[in-house]
């Protein structure tokens, strides 16, 4: 049985929040549990949430003036019920999409990258940003988000997986992560989305 099936029928039409507020649970128990052991240095983290907002404004705006640039079906957004909903959906998202696509997806691609061209992976890298931007921005119409087909989204979130891939490479998972919730955050906050 799916983990999506298990939380509709756990918490009915609630079950994508409770799902959401599960990930985040889990992200700040593991933070803590972290902080802890020592391994989370809390001094940096107002750089980062600071860094990370950065790119979120960054890539809100550059992603949809880059992708504008495309003649493309447009875009009609669903709203969310409520705006603290709509943050909380937003924060899952973000921590988990970039564990799947980042931590494991991107991560994965390199190691295999890495033992079937050790002396190419220089050329392979960008060929595996790309490659998980595609798995990323098709998985919103075909699996976890099951959206009706849209070229402007697609491509919207095709050149903001390429972003979060960059981030995820030279910044860190912590820095995806952040950047990606918050970015999550403001779009839905200002789009009602």
């Amino acid at each position: 049985m799916q983990v999506k099936a298990i939380f509709h029928l756990a918490f009915g039409a609630r079950s994508v929040l409770a799902f959401n507020a599960a990930v985040v649970a889990v992200f700040v128990a593991a933070f803590i549990y972290l902080k802890r052991k020592g391994i989370v240095r809390t001094d940096l983290l107002p750089v980062l949430i600071l860094e990370s907002t950065a790119y979120a404004l960054v890539l809100g705006y550059g992603v949809s003036a880059l992708t504008s640039q495309i003649p493309l079906s447009g875009y009609t957004g669903v709203e969310a019920d409520s705006a603290a909903l709509r943050v909380i959906l937003s924060i899952g998202a973000g921590v988990y999409e970039e564990i799947i696509f980042r931590l494991i997806l991107m991560s994965s691609l390199y190691a295999i990258a890495t033992l079937l061209f050790p002396s190419s992976i220089s050329i392979a890298t960008p060929i595996l940003v790309l490659l998980s931007a595609v798995v990323f921005s098709a998985c919103h119409h075909l699996g976890m988000g099951c959206e009706p087909f849209c070229s402007y989204k697609f491509f919207y979130r095709f050149f903001f997986g390429i972003a979060m891939s960059a981030i995820y490479i030279y910044r860190g998972l912590g820095a995806a992560v952040y950047t990606h919730a918050i970015y999550d955050v403001f779009v839905s906050l200002q789009y009602g989305l």
